[in-house]
């Protein structure tokens, strides 16, 4: 444990706080879940994983994930936050089991374009979601096609004082990046309740928060029935690619840009145990997110206590500053998302792998899946993807020969396909192409 860690974990706290609110909205359930969920994550993952960056808690594409699951879960309220635990429960089980019967190369089962495009249109997706949030108004669609034209048809009923604070606070969050050292979403978060408060945004009809009670409620497991749990199975697996997926990811590129080991079984184990955790809590599905890893780069973390600090200011927050988080408008919420998803947004990964031509058609598949089938079975169509370019790849594979041109001194490559006759002592004769020769190695 060092200084810089407690300084970091506070740092990442004023980030995970709006996060979490706003996450919880996007899954449709209390803010409470969200925050018990990241307090939890935080402090099983600084138990047992390995990564000093990682902040495990509720991610936007998990969230969007379980809002899509609970959508196609019949009953009440009650009854979806009930069957949300449990899944959450069978998420933490799996994980546990894959590290067990270590399956660390699913990090792999999803190829990098599929990868690249789901994100992207995850990303315009969740975005897309929160501009009803920004703007004022309720737009109630089950999928992007009409939502958008329920946004378009709403305009005129766009709420001006609802725009103006969360368009500003988007300002402001893209501009605090220039100062990474800044906690940027901790003091737009402060600015919003200090707005709220002089401004009176509640009587000027800006939706709030409002008050959070940080103790979970358990709820009632005795009414359920097996078959309502295993109508849960189809949506466990998707949810554990995802983010392992994207927390391996995280987890991944931060090691390897200070040069420190990281196991991807054990990181299975830690993300098991985190949600196992989090089902205790009544949480939500948590990972690596990485918007909270950079921030936690950013401010400096210096070992796994970083995380520690981190839940423990974010409860602290919660019970402290309980009255004030209460006056935080949702637009700035809702700003909070946008400005975390941006960087999602940027198509220079996809156009570059069109000019490599490397899968950017399978890229712009799933992108478009997500777009048109929703997350969930946009999930689905990219697994489904990434399969296909596999096979594809085990049926073509690419062979490159190494050789003297005939009649010259220099070397070349041949990107042909070889075949055995074209090989010396092949069954076939041992007859070689006229305009290319095998080179012989000098041992």
């Amino acid at each position: 444990m060092r200084k810089g860690d407690w300084i970091a974990g506070l740092s990442v706290a004023g980030l995970m706080l709006p996060e979490a609110v706003a996450y919880a909205g996007i899954a449709g359930l209390p803010p409470q879940r969200a925050i018990c969920a990241a307090i939890a994550g935080c402090l099983a993952y600084g138990l047992v994983g390995r990564s000093r960056f990682a902040i495990v808690s509720p991610t936007s594409s998990s969230a969007a994930i379980l809002a899509a699951t609970l959508l196609t879960l019949p009953g009440t309220v009650d009854d979806k936050a009930l069957l949300a635990t449990v899944l959450v429960a069978l998420v933490g089980a799996l994980f546990l089991f894959a590290s067990t019967v270590r399956l660390g190369n699913l990090a792999g089962f999803i190829s990098r374009p599929v990868l690249r495009g789901f994100a992207f249109g995850l990303a315009i997706t969740i975005i897309l979601r929160q501009i009803p949030v920004l703007a004022g108004v309720p737009v109630n669609a089950s999928d992007i096609l009409h939502l958008v034209t329920g946004l378009v048809s709403s305009v005129p009923r766009w709420h001006l004082p609802s725009i103006l604070v969360g368009s500003t606070a988007l300002v402001a969050l893209i501009g605090l990046r220039r100062v990474p050292f800044l906690p940027g979403a901790f003091l737009v978060l402060c600015g919003g309740i200090a707005v709220s408060a002089i401004f009176d945004l509640s009587h000027r009809s800006v939706a709030l928060v409002g008050s959070i009670p940080l103790l979970p409620t358990w709820p009632d497991f005795s009414s359920r029935q097996w078959s309502e749990i295993i109508t849960l199975m189809p949506f466990v697996l998707p949810l554990v690619l995802i983010l392992f997926a994207e927390s391996w990811g995280t987890i991944r590129s931060f090691s390897l840009r200070h040069n420190e080991p990281v196991e991807a079984n054990r990181e299975l184990g830690a993300l098991g145990l985190a949600n196992l955790a989090s089902a205790v809590v009544q949480g939500m599905p948590v990972g690596a997110g990485f918007s909270a890893g950079a921030a936690s780069e950013a401010a400096g973390a210096q070992s796994r206590a970083t995380a520690v600090f981190a839940a423990l200011g974010l409860a602290l927050m919660i019970i402290f500053a309980s009255g004030p988080v209460a006056l935080l408008p949702q637009p700035v919420l809702a700003a909070v998302v946008i400005a975390a998803l941006t960087h999602a947004l940027d198509p220079m990964p996809l156009l570059r792998l069109w000019r490599l031509k490397r899968d950017g058609y399978i890229a712009l598949g799933a992108a478009l899946g997500v777009l048109v089938f929703g997350v969930l079975d946009g999930m689905l169509v990219a697994i489904a993807l990434s399969l296909a370019a596999l096979l594809r790849r085990m049926a073509s594979p690419y062979v490159a020969r190494l050789g003297r041109l005939a009649g010259a001194t220099i070397l070349s490559i041949s990107p042909a396909m070889p075949t055995r006759s074209q090989f010396p002592g092949s069954p076939s004769g041992g007859r070689r192409s006229p305009c290319f020769s095998p080179m012989r190695m000098p041992f």
